[in-house]
């Protein structure tokens, strides 16, 4: 389950692919071009590392179906609440 960390770590991955392709880029214009293809490497490592934590498609179905499940439960829970305090109101008003 979600414990809330998830967004701020994926943001906080994402923000690093940002700058280490900013500094890959600012890299491309020096002589060195075995420098500039290392930093594009490393680059390309953080995008597959954010892909396979953050976009992994079962866990995203997983997450999905959870919260269609939790939201029928929470309907069904809601709407029974509903009825017993239908049902406690009408006994209630009955006594006076």
């Amino acid at each position: 389950m979600d414990n809330g960390r998830y967004l701020p770590k994926a943001m906080n991955v994402r923000e690093q692919i940002i700058n280490a392709a900013r500094d890959a880029r600012f890299g491309e214009g020096q002589s060195d071009t075995d420098a500039a293809f290392e930093k594009w490497y490393e680059v390309s490592a953080l995008i597959t590392e954010f892909r396979d934590e953050y976009l992994d498609e079962e866990k995203l179905c997983w997450a999905k179906a959870n919260s269609i499940r939790q939201g029928i439960i929470g309907g069904v829970i809601g709407f029974l609440i509903g009825v017993a305090a239908s049902i406690a109101a009408a006994v209630i008003m009955n006594l006076f």
